[in-house]
């Protein structure tokens, strides 16, 4: 029961820091807001400062930081979504292959004329697979 305290203990201590952390943001933002009303160029509040001149125009604009790039979860998520797509994909044309059959090229018209039996020499080894093929 002591532990539950304690975390509870943890959490708030936790949860007002955060309050504080904000507050002082805020503070520090309206500070360069004002102090970029009184005139003074963005570059030159950033050399101030010691920070970059777009971070403090994202600070005078109000836009956002940048937030960061996706976890590696969304980036596995993302890979196993298409590696699922790309397998269904492989076994769909596979299914379809096999339903078709090998191709079988059909000759027509004036081709189909000049055409030639050829004897089946694939069980023959090579001399034995030339006497039928030179008749």
């Amino acid at each position: 029961m002591d532990d539950v305290g304690e975390i509870k203990r943890l959490r708030e201590e936790y949860e007002g820091a955060l309050d504080e952390a904000e507050t002082k943001r805020a503070t520090y933002h309206r500070a360069i807001k004002k102090m970029h009303l009184s005139g003074v160029p963005l570059r030159e509040i950033a050399e101030q400062l010691g920070v970059s001149h777009q971070r403090v125009h994202q600070i005078v604009t109000g836009e956002p930081e940048r937030r960061p790039k996706r976890s590696k979860t969304a980036r596995n998520v993302v890979a196993v979504v298409l590696l699922f797509a790309v397998t269904a994909a492989g076994v769909t044309l596979a299914f379809a292959w096999r339903r078709r059959g090998p191709f079988t090229p059909v000759a027509e018209g004036p081709i189909a004329s000049n055409l030639v039996s050829m004897p089946s020499v694939t069980a023959f080894r090579h001399r034995s697979a030339t006497t039928p093929l030179s008749k």
